[in-house]
């Protein structure tokens, strides 16, 4: 049987946001359906709605320009996390 996580949430200006955490490890990866985090030569890339939520959680962002991404329509401006 399948054991599952157990789903937490967090305010944000006004806004409930649910949380879900999976696995283990030294880096923890946020995933925003639609487009939440990606990795490209050893840095964890994210998109603007990601760095917006964790404003406040002391990570740190470097803007990586904007990118087009396959399959998915227009620029989008991607940072990497940084600390």
């Amino acid at each position: 049987m399948f054991d599952y996580p157990e789903t937490g949430y967090v305010e944000r200006d006004g806004v409930n946001i649910g949380y879900q955490v999976f696995g283990t490890g030294p880096l923890d990866l946020l995933f925003v359906p639609g487009l939440g985090g990606l990795a490209r030569g050893g840095e964890a890339l994210v998109s603007r709605t990601v760095k917006d939520l964790v404003v406040g959680s002391g990570i740190e962002f470097e803007g990586r320009g904007a990118h087009e991404l396959k399959e998915v329509p227009g620029e989008w401006q991607l940072y990497a996390a940084v600390g």
